[in-house]
Order: C-alpha cells, then sequence, then structure tokens
C-alpha cells in the first residue's frame, strides 16, 4: 500500500498540472469573447469575473479524462523506468499493484466528472445567465454609458449618454434600402426592458418622414443653386417633400436579440442530474432530458477508459516510440469522447430501468476493457523499455 500511495501522490500532481494546462489553454480561448462582450455591456470588473470563471466547468468533464491519461503516463512511465515495477514483480506481486492503482484513480475520476457534470455546470451556468440577464437589463434601462450607434434591420439607433435626470437624447434613422427613410428624435427619452423587447418612452417626439418626390416632378423642374439660407426647402425646387409630425408620449419598441450582441443557452443546461432524471408514475418526466442524464454519466465512464488508454500508451512506449505513443492514446480517448458526446450511441429511454441499464452497460464494458488492458500487459508495463539498443 505504500507503494501505491506513492504512485497516486505522483499522479495527482501531474493530473493538477494537466488539467491546469488545459484549463489555461480553454480560458485563453474563451478571454476574448468574454473581453468583448464585458466591453459592449459596460460591465465592472466583477460582473467580467463572474462571467468568465462561470464560462470555464462547460468544458471540464472533457478535459478530466485528458488529463487523467496525460498525468497517469507521465507518473507510469517513470516508475517503470526507475525499475519499481521489476522490484515488484521479483517479489512476486504480480498484476494486483496495477488492478488497484487503475480502479483509485478511476474512481476519483469518475466521481469528479459527475460531480462536475452533474451538479458544477449547471450551477455555473446558472450563474452565467443570472449576471447576463443583469448586464443585458443594465444596458438596455440606462443606455451604453459613452453613446452609442445600434443597428436593428434597417434602423439605426443612437442614444446620447446618460444623464442624472436618466432621459437620453434618441435618434432613429430608418432607412429603405441605402435611402433615408424617416428619422425620430427625441430629447426626453427613457429606455425600459419587458420580456425580450427594449422600450423607449418619450415624454415628447418629432418625426420626419422624406416621401420621394414623382417621377414628372424631377423632370420637370431644373435642379437650382442650393440656397445658402435654405439648404432643404420644404418644396418642389428642392425634391423634398417632408412629412413633419409633433408626438406628445409616445414608446417603441426594439427587439433586443436585434440591437445587442446576446447569448442564447438552454434552461436545461441548469438543471442537475437529479432533476434531469425526474420521475413521475413510473417514467421520466421528460425522456430527452433523462437521455441528457445518461449522455453525462457515459462520459464519466469514458474516464476508465482513458486510463485503458494510458496503460496501453506506458506498454508501447520505447526510444522509438516514445513521442507517437501519448498522441494516438490522447486521439483515440478524443475519437471516445466525441462519439459519446453526440449521443449517438445512446437509445430512447422512458424508465429508469432503461437508462439504469443502459449506464451500467458502458460501464461494465469500460471496466472490463481496464482490467484486461491491465492484465494483458503487465509485463510490458513493468520492464524499462527506453533504453536503446
Amino acid at each position: 500500500m505504500i507503494f501505491v500511495g506513492a504512485v497516486l501522490r505522483e499522479w495527482f500532481s501531474s493530473c493538477r498540472i494537466a488539467f491546469g494546462i488545459l484549463v489555461v489553454v480553454f480560458a485563453i480561448e474563451k478571454f476574448d469573447f468574454i473581453a468583448r462582450f464585458a466591453i459592449d455591456y459596460d460591465l465592472d470588473l466583477g460582473g467580467f469575473v463572474v462571467l468568465f470563471l462561470s464560462n470555464l466547468p462547460s468544458i471540464m468533464d472533457l478535459i478530466i479524462p485528458i488529463a487523467t491519461v496525460i498525468a497517469l503516463y507521465l507518473s507510469l512511465l517513470n516508475i517503470r523506468e526507475r525499475r519499481e515495477f521489476v522490484i515488484l514483480a521479483a517479489a512476486g506481486v504480480g498484476a494486483r499493484p496495477f488492478l488497484i492503482i487503475a480502479g483509485i484513480i478511476a474512481s476519483l475520476a469518475l466521481l469528479t466528472s459527475i460531480l462536475i457534470s452533474g451538479f458544477v455546470k449547471p450551477a455555473a451556468n446558472y450563474a452565467f445567465r443570472q449576471q447576463y440577464e443583469r448586464s443585458l437589463s443594465s444596458i438596455a434601462s440606462n443606455g451604453p454609458a459613452d453613446g452609442r450607434f445600434l443597428e436593428t434591420g434597417d434602423t439605426v439607433v443612437h442614444v446620447s449618454t446618460s444623464s442624472p435626470s436618466e432621459e437620453r437624447k434618441l435618434s432613429i434613422f430608418g432607412f429603405v434600402g441605402p435611402k433615408l427613410d424617416y428619422v425620430y428624435l427625441s430629447d426626453c427619452a427613457r429606455l425600459r426592458m419587458e420580456g425580450k423587447l427594449l422600450y423607449s418612452d418619450t415624454c415628447a417626439a418629432r418625426i420626419f418622414h422624406f416621401k420621394p418626390a414623382s417621377e414628372s416632378a424631377a423632370e420637370a423642374i431644373e435642379p437650382p443653386p442650393v440656397s445658402s439660407e435654405c439648404p432643404t426647402c420644404n418644396d418642389e425646387r428642392a425634391r423634398l417633400n417632408i412629412v413633419r409630425i409633433e408626438g406628445g408620449r409616445t414608446a417603441k419598441a426594439f427587439d433586443l436579440k436585434s440591437l445587442f450582441k446576446t447569448i442564447d443557452r438552454n434552461r436545461v443546461d441548469e438543471l442537475s442530474i437529479i432533476e434531469l432524471l425526474a420521475v413521475k408514475d413510473g417514467t421520466f418526466v421528460s425522456p430527452d432530458n433523462a437521455r441528457r442524464a445518461v449522455k453525462d454519466l457515459l462520459l464519466a465512464t469514458t474516464n476508465l477508459l482513458a486510463i485503458a488508454c494510458g496503460l496501453v500508451a506506458v506498454a508501447l512506449t520505447t526510444a522509438r516510440t516514445r513521442f507517437v505513443a501519448l498522441p494516438l492514446a490522447i486521439a483515440g480517448l478524443m475519437g471516445t469522447l466525441v462519439a459519446v458526446g453526440s449521443g449517438a450511441l445512446i437509445p430512447a429511454i422512458t424508465t429508469p430501468f432503461g437508462a439504469a441499464a443502459v449506464v451500467v452497460t458502458g460501464m461494465v464494458a469500460s471496466a472490463g476493457v481496464l482490467v484486461a488492458v491491465s492484465i494483458a500487459l503487465r509485463e510490458l508495463l513493468t520492464a524499462p523499455r527506453m533504453g536503446r539498443a
């Protein structure tokens, strides 16, 4: 047991480093997206941190098997090359240490993966959505702090900087193709959000609607020189036909998705694995949700296959194959993760018995592969193979 404890400590140290590096790589990839979002929504540092950290668990259940196989490969390869397994084999221990080490690591990785995918990730998705909705509500109600042009379809909206009275200058420019159709102006607009719509309530508004001149009028009238006193007179000689409307209290609605960069997330992602497996009258409340839960559990069982891949990579590592054994093992593991994560291998599930049968079958098959690999490759895992001939 002293030897097993030493191996587990070495594996855990390597696993922390591999897991941390993979998370940092993912965090760097997501940083630009979250940073741009924070700038667009005028987020403070606290809001940025919440969005950034709550986005990280979305990939952790896939990182755990990869970190497991990398850490297992590095730790077992070092122990093998130090001839510690040879000493155990000379003492007649057999394959028992490999099975114990593989079993403990598999249990730790399996439980950690279920904890993250079943509970941590839903909680993080909920925190992300809450912070996102607060940010969206704030910018929708208060408007951009520095004033901004916003585009939606054939309409361009400009909201001025905020004022102590919360009333803002609002300008709306409507286009028909490349031509300006109308201008909507107000000096006393208040913004509010209801559902997925942004409303601008104004105490007064001025609307200028530009009607195109008729073709006959355009042909009959020669273009006059522009007067400095009246550059856009409302008459035929100016070829402008402007309808002016003075309005009182008005309200105009905009679709938030068209004005602001929005993030669509499924509320089902916020349900824990227990909520996904809710049962009523002997059947699942939502077969689709139950299928998602089964998929998460099967993804957790791929940690058993990750350990098997790590053992195969160690057994096949020699002086000639030391640069390809681990990448090939990771590639095979990632192919398995993609196949399981796609859900194509999971049948339709309506009852708890069916879900349990699928999960147990996947777990038994993975455990069988792990035990078979540990026993079959014991000799290759024992003797050092990195020495040059």
